[in-house]
């Protein structure tokens, strides 16, 4: 059975808020807040917590005295919501001013907003302008997003030779959603002749850092000799690292691969296991398959596939194949 190679559009995670009053005073120690600001956790700036939402007040205070650093760590504070309310609004009207004074990271959020609609009515034309500002200054979110736009034909005629071009910046930079759109085109042959071997490398980087999609499209490459020697084993291998994740094409496929024994000993109680857990988030080849393969089997291993796939569910799909 064939699966369908998808195409990722992935944009850069980022929240929303409303306007803080801030009482100017001198005595705000701005290098001080900013360094507790970068020195808060991932977790933190996400989330909040006590003493991060605290820095909301001193640090609007600092971005509306004109500190660059400031204008963007409050924007993305707004776009959180974490020590203010959540505002599109108030989140572009900050990456604005930081934009303009030539912030990169700034510019390629603004450039998102004008392409999203967030905080600002949607267009595609400002979206390019700040992408290319960005891109200019090596910010490979935005050079990803050049690439989208084009293969898109968003604010410009669809040009694959241009997405592929700015993929192609981006995923040298080790972006990861450029080097799955970049293997996806070359497997396809959009703006280029078609290149297998190209398409395996890119995957793979995108495979690596746990793009389910792209170890979905690496199984298949693996499972039916696109460009590689065929190797089953492989195959099933990348469709477990997606079936792990709870992608619905990497289970079915996995599932395929246990009913037919391909790259593993035959197993129809885990083929069915993982037909029906794809079949539960909605996937109709997986139903097909699981009734099929229910016809093959004894109403004991149907009983236990069904017993595994609860237990499988719950471990979050972890340890399935045990």
């Amino acid at each position: 059975m064939r699966t369908t190679c998808r195409l990722a559009i992935v944009g850069i995670i980022f929240a929303e808020s409303v306007t803080l009053e801030v009482s100017a005073t001198p005595t705000v120690d701005c290098d001080g807040v900013l360094r507790a600001y970068e020195g808060a956790s991932y977790s933190e700036k996400l989330l909040g917590s006590h003493e991060f939402n605290a820095l909301a007040v001193p640090m609007a205070g600092c971005a509306e005295e004109g500190r660059m650093a400031a204008q963007v760590a409050i924007a993305s504070m707004f776009r959180l919501g974490t020590g203010v309310e959540q505002s599109d609004e108030n989140a572009f009207l900050w990456y604005s001013r930081a934009a303009v004074q030539g912030d990169a990271f700034a510019q390629s959020e603004l450039g998102e907003s004008y392409l999203k609609g967030r905080g600002i009515a949607q267009d595609y034309r400002s979206a390019l302008h700040w992408f290319k500002k960005a891109a200019e200054q090596g910010n490979t979110a935005a050079q990803f997003f050049l690439g989208f736009m084009h293969y898109m034909g968003h604010g410009v005629p669809q040009n694959f030779k241009a997405a592929l071009h700015w993929y192609s910046i981006a995923a040298e930079r080790g972006q990861v959603a450029a080097a799955y759109n970049l293997a996806f085109m070359y497997s396809k042959g959009q703006g280029v002749p078609q290149d297998f071997r190209a398409a395996l490398r890119w995957y793979t980087m995108a495979a690596e850092q746990g793009v389910a999609d792209a170890q979905v499209n690496l199984g298949v490459m693996f499972d039916q000799g696109h460009g590689i020697p065929q190797d089953y084993k492989a195959a099933f291998g990348w469709y477990a690292k997606a079936a792990e994740q709870g992608d619905p094409v990497g289970q079915t496929n996995l599932g395929i691969m246990y009913a037919e024994g391909k790259g593993v000993v035959q197993d129809f109680v885990r083929a069915h296991m993982w037909f029906n857990i794809a079949a539960s988030e909605g996937n109709d080849v997986a139903a097909k398959n699981r009734e099929l393969l229910a016809g093959r089997m004894g109403p004991a291993q149907v009983a236990e596939a069904q017993e595994r796939a609860k237990r499988c569910v719950a471990a979050r799909f972890k340890a399935c194949n045990r």
